[in-house]
């Protein structure tokens, strides 16, 4: 019996001097395991398999994640099976709190991979130009990496407004934004899945009343969406008023061209005429006329003057031999 005893205490003795050293909780938050590629401060000093490429620390009871050696992120969550960690940003959700986002989440298609420190200052300069309007949807959605994405979102309600009442963040707690990422056990290598903002609603499912899919750049051969045809749709109707406008004119411009040259040519017709015509006796007798009554020839001087320079509102109509005027002569 003393055998069997000794030979437990011993046994159990071997266990604690070579087993893994490792932390396997958080001790500030016994909820999560720590395993490589994340480490504790304390695992530094102990078994070199313990020393990951991740830090996690405790601070005020709170766990963060420490990134870049600059970037402190509060650590909700870590899954092993499979590799993701959920990590709250509060340098992002800065950036977005006078959007007037009431919630956004970005779903993207393929996951960001090798998400590191110029990324984060990309994604930050992105979100600066979201703006929720509660009348419109978003109209120029950020471009984030050049990656496709879905974007649910919902505008900023005010306190009165009953809409989406189980969607509402504590009043006691503060804007977030989170990212859901993957991470490689080996190298530490992160990948962004997907990231989300809470202004005053919670952004989880049923809490987004808009949606739009956003496509960073349209490679070969993709299909053109339903937005991207009424896009095209729009630029074409545009640009065949435009071209229709300059053709109407062109046309106005050549018909009045040409009647302002027709005209011409029929004033200087009759003007030729009445030169012609002219003689240096200005009386004739018309044996046709009755009695002695006389004719009289008008120089073209004298009809330019008569029809104040043939002025238009002196015609009377078009004849065989060009337009016919009336007029008024004093000199008689």
């Amino acid at each position: 019996m003393a055998a069997s005893v000794l030979a437990c205490l011993f046994f159990m003795f071997f266990l604690l001097c070579f087993s893994n050293s490792c932390t396997p909780t958080l001790p500030c938050d016994p909820s999560i395991q720590i395993k490589p590629p994340f480490y504790l401060p304390s695992d530094i000093t102990k078994d070199p398999n313990c020393q990951g490429n991740l830090l996690i620390e405790c601070d005020d009871k709170k766990p963060f994640m420490l990134l870049w050696r600059s970037l402190s992120l509060s650590l909700e969550s870590i899954s092993y099976d499979p590799n993701i960690i959920v990590v709250q940003d509060p340098y992002l959700s800065s950036s977005l709190n006078k959007s007037g986002c009431g919630n956004l989440y970005f779903n993207f298609s393929t996951p960001v991979n090798d998400f590191h420190h110029e990324m984060h200052e990309q994604l930050k300069t992105s979100l600066s130009s979201v703006i929720c309007d509660p009348l419109n949807p978003i109209q120029s959605p950020p471009n984030i990496f050049g990656t496709d994405y879905n974007l649910s979102y919902t505008p900023f309600l005010d306190e009165d407004d009953k809409h989406l009442p189980n969607c509402r963040r504590p009043d006691n707690s503060f804007a977030s934004f989170g990212y859901m990422l993957s991470f490689e056990i080996d190298s530490g290598k992160l990948s962004l899945l997907s990231a989300s903002y809470s202004g005053n609603l919670a952004a989880w499912p049923g809490c987004f009343v808009n949606s739009t899919e956003v496509f960073g750049k349209e490679p070969e051969g993709r299909t053109c969406d339903q937005q991207c045809k009424g896009k095209h749709l729009r630029t074409r109707i545009i640009i065949g008023c435009v071209v229709g406008f300059a053709f109407v004119l062109a046309l106005c411009g050549l018909l009045l061209f040409f009647y302002k040259r027709k005209k011409l040519r029929l004033i200087s017709s009759s003007s030729k005429i009445l030169v012609q015509r002219e003689v240096s006796n200005q009386y004739f007798h018309d044996s046709e006329m009755v009695g002695s009554e006389y004719t009289q020839i008008f120089s073209y001087e004298e009809l330019q003057e008569a029809t104040e320079g043939f002025s238009e509102s002196k015609e009377l109509g078009d004849g065989g031999f060009g337009i016919v005027y009336k007029g008024k002569y004093y000199h008689l």
